[in-house]
């Protein structure tokens, strides 16, 4: 019974779209800030368990709200929608806990005013794209540019306000602009691969999107020419910045592995997988299998290098995402020889 009622409510909340997509460079930033602060073990585990509520909260927020408004649309192109399936009522409940789910942690982490007001507002950016009367999932760029920064940029802004507020380390706001511009151009990336996959569907569901309006041509063009080197070239200046500036207190034997495993991922495309990078499917994976996969155990493993007990979370950790951990030695056997 127990385990019915779970699956209920991760399939409700649609658990298997964001779980192994979202949560983990959320944990990996996490995992850097802490790494960086040297924060022992006491209050790095109380942060990453009340970090995994907020993440559970705010995404469980974003996609239910997404598919409470969404009903309509999904009814005319024949889509499956587990929310229409609620009363009124439970739908109300069901968004007011993930709420404060969302909310709360920061209440409890000394109190952060900014990261609590960050997640105020991630809130409103979830009603503001999917609910009318403005739906700006429908507006076109509009639309696109709130995806880029609900999905991924403020996330991220969310996860380092706490250690902004310390102003232990300096140049961290430097890091920190670095990063929410990386993982802005990261969402636009997944959101216009995202609409030019999913064209035809929400063509049919009368979604008047970005890639409808503009052509999938154009769409391959602005993914190719402009967000893909902007993306690289972000990534390229936070990790230069992490590396160069010493106060920031960043291994530089982590900096020589992110940049390993960047190149390794690379590898595994160009020689294993057999990709054609010009399909917008394979454009997307190439750097998010590097951002969900690889990057996240590294930083972690790095961290329990420096303090043991830290271990412990590479422990839980391996345990919450196991799939990207087998996706993860899989690609490693596959790139030294180990299997095909």
């Amino acid at each position: 019974m127990a385990s019915e009622a779970i699956r209920h409510v991760m399939q409700a909340l649609r658990v298997n779209d964001w779980w192994n997509y979202k949560i983990p460079p959320l944990f990996g930033f996490t995992f850097a800030m802490i790494l960086i602060h040297r924060d022992p073990f006491p209050e790095g585990i109380a942060d990453l368990g009340l970090r995994l509520l907020w993440m559970l909260g705010a995404a469980g927020f974003g996609y239910y709200t997404n598919d409470v408004f969404d009903i309509a649309e999904d009814a005319r192109a024949g889509k499956a929608n587990r929310a229409a399936s609620h009363p009124v009522g439970v739908r109300l409940l069901i968004c007011l806990v993930l709420a404060s789910l969302a909310l709360l942690p920061w209440t409890l982490l000394s109190f952060s005013p900014l990261a609590l007001a960050l997640s105020a507002a991630h809130l409103v950016l979830f009603l503001l794209y999917s609910a009318p009367p403005l739906r700006l999932k429908e507006r076109g760029f509009f639309g696109l540019l709130l995806d880029g920064i609900y999905a991924h940029a403020l996330p991220a802004a969310i996860v380092m306000a706490p250690y902004l507020e310390r102003n232990e380390i300096p140049h961290l706001d430097l890091a920190f602009g670095l990063l929410v511009g990386w993982q802005l151009s990261t969402g636009l990336r997944n959101i216009y691969l995202h609409q030019w996959e999913t064209a035809d569907r929400d063509l049919a569901a009368g979604t008047n999107t970005w890639v409808i309006a503009k052509g999938k041509s154009n769409t391959q063009r602005v993914v190719t020419l402009i967000l893909l080197p902007l993306e690289a070239a972000l990534l390229a200046g936070l990790l230069g910045v992490l590396g160069w500036l010493e106060e920031l207190n960043f291994p530089r034997e982590l900096l020589l592995a992110l940049v390993g495993a960047g190149c390794l991922n690379a590898l595994k495309y160009a020689f294993f997988d057999r990709t054609n990078l010009r399909l917008p499917r394979d454009q997307m994976h190439l750097l998010n299998d590097l951002y969900e996969e690889w990057m996240p155990p590294l930083i972690l493993i790095f961290l329990a290098i420096q303090e043991p007990a830290y271990f412990l979370v590479v422990g839980i950790y391996f345990i919450l995402f196991q799939n990207l951990i087998r996706r993860f030695v899989k690609d490693l056997r596959q790139l030294f020889g180990k299997s095909k």
